[in-house]
Order: C-alpha cells, then sequence, then structure tokens
C-alpha cells in the first residue's frame, strides 16, 4: 500500500458545501496523525472566491474547525503536481477524467477499498438547500471517510528518525491477499493491530524504555 506523501484534493459540485468540509475534516486527519500530506478541495462548477454555505460554516463549528476564509476554487485552480484526487459522486469522477485528463475516485469507493467501514453506497449526497441535520449528516459521512483513510495510511507506513542519524525509516504494510481477494475488514484489522505490536516494540526501542537502543539501519 503506497502512502501518498504528497497531496490530497476533494471535488464535488460548487466547492461550498462538501468539499470545504471534506478538506478542513482531512486536512485535522492527517495532522492529527503526522502525516506529510497537503490537502485541497475545489469545485467543477465552482464559482471562484465564493464563501462556503452558511450551513457548512455552522456545521464546521460545530466539529472545533473553521470555514469562514473559504473560498471556492476550479479544477484549474489546484491543478498542480501529482495529488490522490477524491470527488463526492462517480459521475465528478467520470467528469473529471473527460475533462482535465485526470483519474479520480469517489471517497466511499477509496475509503472502502481501503477496509474503511463506511455507509452503503458510493456517493455523498449534496446537502445544498437541506437542513442542518443533513449537513451534520454529510459530515459525519465525511469525517468516518477521512478520519480511517489516514488512519490507514498512518499504519501503512510507519516513520521513525533514527537516534543521531537523522535519517527516515519507512515500512510499508502488505496486506494479506489469498487468490486474489481484496483484503477483509478483519484481515486488515488483525494485520494492523500486528504492526501497531511491532512499532510499539521499536519505539520503546528508541527510547530505551526496555533497555535497548534502536539502531539506524546499516
Amino acid at each position: 500500500m503506497t502512502v501518498p506523501h504528497g497531496r490530497m484534493v476533494l471535488v464535488c459540485t460548487g466547492n461550498t458545501c462538501r468539499s470545504p468540509l471534506g478538506e478542513v475534516l482531512a486536512r485535522r486527519a492527517v495532522q492529527r496523525l503526522g502525516l506529510p500530506v497537503a490537502v485541497a478541495s475545489a469545485g467543477l462548477a465552482a464559482v471562484p472566491g465564493a464563501p462556503a454555505a452558511a450551513e457548512a460554516r455552522a456545521i464546521a463549528a460545530e466539529m472545533g474547525l473553521d470555514l469562514s476564509t473559504h473560498r471556492a476554487r476550479r479544477v484549474e485552480d489546484v491543478r498542480s503536481g501529482p495529488a490522490l484526487w477524491l470527488t463526492m459522486t462517480p459521475s465528478q469522477s467520470r467528469e473529471l477524467r473527460e475533462r482535465y485528463g485526470i483519474e479520480a475516485e469517489p471517497l466511499l469507493v477509496h475509503a472502502r477499498r481501503l477496509g474503511v467501514p463506511v455507509p452503503a453506497g458510493d456517493g455523498v449526497a449534496d446537502p445544498l438547500g437541506g437542513d442542518a441535520a443533513r449537513y451534520r449528516d454529510v459530515a459525519r459521512i465525511l469525517e468516518q471517510a477521512l478520519e480511517g483513510i489516514a488512519g490507514i495510511w498512518a499504519a501503512a507506513s510507519v516513520v521513525s528518525r533514527a537516534e543521531g542519524g537523522g535519517r527516515m525509516q519507512t515500512k510499508t504494510i502488505a496486506l494479506p491477499r489469498l487468490g486474489g481477494l481484496r483484503p477483509t475488514l478483519e484481515s486488515t484489522a488483525l494485520k494492523l493491530l500486528e504492526e501497531a505490536g511491532e512499532l510499539a516494540e521499536t519505539i520503546g526501542k528508541f527510547r530505551a524504555l526496555s533497555g535497548e537502543r534502536a539502531r539506524p539501519p546499516g
């Protein structure tokens, strides 16, 4: 599994509801885990400079996040260099590919493929015109998917700085595959628990908590 140590771009229609909420939620998730992933958002039919919807700003504030300074951007405004592009619906992924040649995947499809438990369906419904409860439901779905993805990335690439060497060690987890089948949520969870135990042992050695010292890679 490859962790995209670069950029994630979340895309919806107007870049005023779903993708702005996704942007701040994703940014919080990767920052909490110390992942070097930049996050941006855009809209396929965005009016540049438009603020986030009032309902989206209110729900973000409820979650301890701030959308007060958000301004809508077009895909062209954020298209610079490699990125993981995630959309709210399959049709948006198709439009990105047809209009811009950008390969994208619906957020829920991507999350489910990584083993993150998310609601059924391939799309996150547009809450525009809905009440606060509808926006809140969308925000919770986005949070569940994005925090799950960030968690999988963090577990899949364990990075630690070797004492005195200043070099980084990266470990990639190979999730179990049998007969070409995709990993199940259960097998993924078991593998992550196994790796977490190894990580805890390494950290203990690194900090001399076990009486041993971690050595830089040879």
